[in-house]
């Protein structure tokens, strides 16, 4: 069939043409049953790899994070001279914050520094996080009281638990504020509880 023909097709009669090169291509398909079944294989293999990247991809790069504000939020990596990076410490985020004037906020968390009460990731407890930062991701706790200025300081002693730690370790009682846990050997008062994993805030 020429180009022009095709053209002039009506689309009951384009809808007949694909039909009968549907049916032509099944009927190959049957006479060749390997190759039909290691072609099938081959587009599920890709098909299933290209969405499983898609998705990470979607998630970590492009997906906003699940955040008031989410889509604005960065994250600050240090450049050093021998080319290795890394983040600011501690003093460095306090610094930032406190002269930034072109960004709405700052808030720091020392990744690294993080610790259990025991072998349950659910208990992780930062060693450093800025006052404001949970408050920026628009976290509040469901007990006590949020960090303040002053829980900044070097040898403050406070933490925040998790609603998880609170829950099997306190059995959700109140009176879980003021107690005092251990990370690393070094006292720390609980002034507050943080929601449960996927709670509305």
């Amino acid at each position: 069939m020429t180009v022009d023909r095709a053209q002039r097709l009506s689309p009951i009669e384009r809808l007949g043409q694909w039909g009968q090169d549907i049916r032509f291509a099944v009927r190959q398909l049957r006479k060749r049953v390997g190759f039909t079944a290691l072609a099938v294989t081959t587009l599920a293999l890709g098909i299933g790899a290209n969405t499983a990247i898609f998705t990470v991809v979607h998630r970590v790069l492009l997906a906003p994070l699940p955040y008031p504000g989410g889509d604005r939020i960065v994250m600050l990596i240090m450049e050093h001279k021998d080319g290795t990076r890394d983040g600011p410490d501690s003093a460095g985020v306090v610094a930032w914050r406190d002269r930034a004037r072109t960004i709405e906020t700052m808030a720091g968390v020392d990744v690294p520094a993080m610790a259990t009460q025991d072998t349950t990731a659910q208990d992780t407890i930062a060693a450093f996080l800025t006052a404001n930062y949970l408050r920026m991701l628009g976290v509040h706790p469901v007990l006590g009281r949020e960090f303040s200025a002053a829980d900044e300081r070097p040898g403050s002693g406070v933490a925040m638990i998790t609603y998880g730690l609170w829950r099997r370790s306190y059995g959700g009682r109140p009176d879980a504020l003021g107690s005092t846990i251990r990370v690393h050997g070094q006292p720390y008062v609980i002034v507050g509880v943080t929601p449960a994993a996927g709670a509305a805030q």
